[in-house]
């Protein structure tokens, strides 16, 4: 394939990705409102600390199986997509039938939290189909053909509200949502199947299914580490603090998480320029300070705004069965660690870029080693209704060993790291953030942007957002 083809095809590529993230978020935000709504807190706290726990193993599979068969060079036998497809599904076989007897021994046994038990049980099977399709999908992702697959994911996303919320308002509750999730499920994996002709043929290889786990394995292995934080709903927050708690957390974070669109776009552009800008130390500690500025920027504000509205505007969509200060206050302190976590994440991209692909496993081993205990420690602390701002506050303070070890490697394998501006605008975000509990006082933080280092940061950002689209154009070319 020649440069121009390939280079459109990057540019299509590129928006409709863009276009897919986009329509996902606006409609996971709409419908989820609507939809917990109707459910309520308890329900929906069950769906997500189950969900929690098959998105892990979801999540282990697509970052070995699909992400092994994508970076596969052209022209690469079928049979091992065939291999993929076999292994990939012994593996969820196995382990659905895990969950799922997981689920029935917590309902026979008399677990408090039945409804968790219940989702856990009647969705494991969902586990073989959402692998299958990945296989699939690496073939469309092969050929750059995000605009089908956007298709179909956001078709996904349709029927999971256009499933459950007629359900829920019928008074079916948890099973509402377990129902909602199989139709979109199933209803993606045929899609996925008939568009690409994929149809799976025997293959068996003792030698080649060895190596495919093992390159799998290397691609993955710090992936698979860091998402075990999946665990820590369902192993600390739920059995501690139910699945009311759970309810309340788990819309602060998809609260905060619709928030980071843009930074998230930021932090892709900023891999070529850290690539290009490898063996020039003074110029690549310049760009990962200018990135996490400009995440930091893009997510701040947006907090901030829903913050301070949501006191508000929440009440009246999400009605009376929700606390919305519990919400906010867990949204507050989850937006915090999410800023803390864009001024060093750019930092752990660069250590990607440099190949110290063994530090990080590392670091995610220790995150995980820490996480638990603190999550536990500080929910247990906190009163009752409080308790999921306690847990997030938990996870928050179990990132800081990684970020202080993050600090320490950037010092010793690239140069001293620049924080300027940045540590000055998450403190007077920060401050921000938490207006409707401290009192609106705290807006005054927001001054830090008059300042003139502010505004020169601003125009920085500009030039690196430039320089990064630059850089993404150029490798398309190549």
């Amino acid at each position: 394939m020649n440069a121009e083809p390939l280079r459109r095809k990057a540019v299509r590529a590129g928006v409709h990705l863009t276009l897919r993230r986009i329509g996902g978020l606006a409609l996971g935000f709409v419908g989820l409102l609507y939809l917990t709504r109707i459910i309520g807190p308890e329900a929906y706290g069950a769906y997500v600390a189950a969900t929690g726990v098959l998105g892990y193993f979801l999540t282990v599979g697509s970052q070995g199986g699909r992400i092994f068969l994508i970076r596969q060079p052209e022209g690469v036998d079928r049979k091992l997509f065939d291999l993929t497809f076999w292994w990939l599904q012994g593996f969820s076989v196995v382990v659905s039938v895990l969950l799922v007897g997981v689920g029935l021994s917590l309902l026979a046994a008399g677990y408090r939290e039945a409804q968790f038990a219940t989702v856990l049980a009647a969705i494991a099977g969902i586990l073989p189909l959402g692998l299958a399709r990945g296989v699939p999908a690496a073939l469309l992702e092969r050929n750059l053909d995000y605009g089908r697959l956007a298709i179909i994911e956001i078709t996904g996303q349709l029927l999971l509200y256009a499933v459950g919320i007629p359900l829920a308002w019928q008074g079916a509750g948890i099973w509402a949502l377990i129902a909602a999730f199989w139709v979109s499920e199933v209803v993606q994996t045929v899609w996925l199947f008939g568009t690409t002709r994929y149809m799976p043929r025997w293959y068996w290889n003792r030698a080649a299914f060895q190596e495919s786990v093992r390159e799998s394995l290397k691609m993955s292995a710090g992936a698979w580490m860091y998402e075990m934080r999946r665990f820590g709903v369902p192993l600390v927050l739920l059995p501690l603090a139910g699945e009311r708690a759970v309810g309340y957390y788990a819309l602060a974070e998809r609260l905060v998480g619709s928030l980071t669109f843009v930074s998230n776009a930021i932090a892709q552009l900023s891999v070529p320029v850290y690539a290009k800008l490898q063996g020039r130390a003074s110029d690549l500690l310049r760009a990962i300070y200018l990135s996490a500025q400009a995440q930091l920027l893009s997510f701040g504000g947006a907090a901030v705004g829903i913050i301070l509205l949501g006191e508000f505007v929440l009440p009246r969509l999400l009605g009376q069965q929700w606390d919305i200060r519990v919400v906010l206050l867990t949204a507050a302190v989850s937006s915090s660690h999410m800023m803390l976590y864009m001024l060093f994440g750019a930092q752990a991209q660069a250590m990607y870029v440099i190949r110290k692909t063994s530090f990080m496993l590392w670091l995610n081993v220790l995150l995980i080693a820490c996480l638990f205990p603190f999550t536990w420690l500080f929910t247990w602390l906190v009163p009752a209704p409080y308790k999921p701002i306690g847990f997030m506050l938990g996870y928050l303070l179990a990132h800081q060993p990684n970020h202080a070890l993050l600090h320490r490697a950037v010092n010793r394998w690239i140069g001293k790291p620049i924080y300027g501006m940045n540590l000055i605008w998450a403190a007077g975000l920060g401050a921000a953030m938490f207006a409707p509990f401290t009192g609106y006082w705290s807006l005054l933080g927001l001054l830090v942007f008059l300042h003139p280092a502010s505004l020169r940061a601003a125009r920085e950002i500009v030039g690196l957002l430039k320089e990064a689209r630059g850089a993404k154009n150029n490798a398309s070319q190549g």
